[in-house]
C-alpha cells in the first residue's frame, strides 16, 4: 500500500502536496496545542479534563476524558497494524517468510 504504490522514483507532483498537506496539519495541532495551554494557563487547570470541567460543566468531565482515553487506545491500537504490516513486509522482502506466518 502506500509507498509502494508510488513506484521506484516518486513523482515530484504526488509528494510535494503531500508534504504540504503534513505540514499543514503539523501547524494546525500546534495551534490547537497551544490553545489548550493557554486555557489551562488562564483557568488554572492542570489536566485536559479539569480545564473542560472549568470551562464547560463538571457533568460532561468523566465523558470528555472516556473519548481522550479511547481515542489514545484506538491511535496506538492503529500504529500497532502498521508497525505489524510493514515488518510482514520487510520480513519477506529479506526471505523470512517463516516469520511472516501464524
Amino acid at each position: 500500500a502506500g509507498v509502494a504504490t508510488m513506484g521506484d522514483a516518486p513523482n515530484f507532483r504526488v509528494v510535494a502536496p503531500a508534504i504540504l498537506l503534513i505540514c499543514f496539519i503539523g501547524i494546525m495541532n500546534a495551534y490547537f496545542f497551544s490553545l489548550i495551554g493557554r486555557i489551562c494557563d488562564k483557568t488554572g487547570a492542570t489536566s485536559y479534563r479539569q480545564a473542560w470541567e472549568l470551562t464547560v460543566g463538571e457533568e460532561t468531565g468523566q465523558w470528555v476524558a472516556s473519548v481522550v482515553a479511547a481515542k489514545t487506545l484506538l491511535s496506538c491500537l492503529a500504529f500497532s497494524i502498521i508497525v505489524a504490516d510493514s515488518f510482514q513486509s520487510l520480513a519477506i522482502a529479506a526471505g523470512l517468510e517463516n516469520l511472516t506466518r501464524s
